[in-house]
């Protein structure tokens, strides 16, 4: 177990959203730290050289398009985080978050609404303009096998079956595999890390078992 994790949840996901992420990390029975803090995109892509520092001796924990702004870590464990994609797929898929049921959220995890979505987008608003530009061309796989040596104990990917924006595709998982990188495919939409940290923190675990 590390002593420390940082959660860096991805875009327009403001620190809130990540707080019961956080609580799955550091408790029960699928913890993976002892603590965790929670560091948004937008200001991790506004201080690169500050965050790179506090990554480099922690675990980090990246939900969607968090992984753009982590370039090294102790460990990186990446949650459906982007492949290249269109911006009108992006759009789609955004829709389609936003549409969501979210059926089975777990109890006590109150989903934020429109005004802390824009308040976290205001607070880097040039840089918020540009990170859904950043996505179309983002590969996570590739990110990760370039940067072998930046990440001492383990890089995975672990993506779902039901993510709207269609960033789930079987050979970039076998990629990932074939090229040092621990990468699944487990059960959920695009936000299960978010509406049900602790199931997806189980199949986590579950699959790190057999690593």
């Amino acid at each position: 177990m590390y002593i420390n994790a940082i959660i860096v949840p991805g875009f327009s996901e403001f620190e809130r959203c990540a707080e019961p992420l956080a609580e799955a990390l550091t408790s029960g029975p699928y913890a993976l730290a002892g603590s965790a803090e929670i560091v948004c995109l937008s200001d991790a892509l506004d201080n690169p050289e500050r965050y790179e520092k506090a990554f480099k001796g922690n675990l980090v924990v990246t939900h969607s398009a968090g992984l753009l702004a982590v370039n090294r870590a102790l460990e990186v464990i990446a949650l459906n985080p982007p492949e290249p994609t269109t911006l009108r797929k992006t759009i789609k898929g955004a829709n389609a978050v936003n549409s969501s049921k979210n059926e089975g959220i777990e109890e006590g995890i109150v989903v934020g609404g429109i005004f802390e979505v824009a308040k976290e987008l205001g607070r880097h608003p040039v840089i918020s303009a540009k990170i859904p530009l950043a996505i179309r061309t983002f590969s996570s796989a590739q990110h990760l096998v370039d940067r072998a040596a930046s990440f001492v104990n383990g890089r995975s990917l672990f993506y779902t079956d039901q993510d709207q924006f269609g960033f789930t595709r079987p050979e970039v998982v076998d990629y990932a595999n074939q090229n040092g990188i621990f990468a699944r495919i487990l059960q959920g939409e695009h936000n299960h890390a978010m509406f049900q940290p602790k199931d997806m923190l189980r199949q986590v675990t579950l699959a790190i078992a057999e690593r």
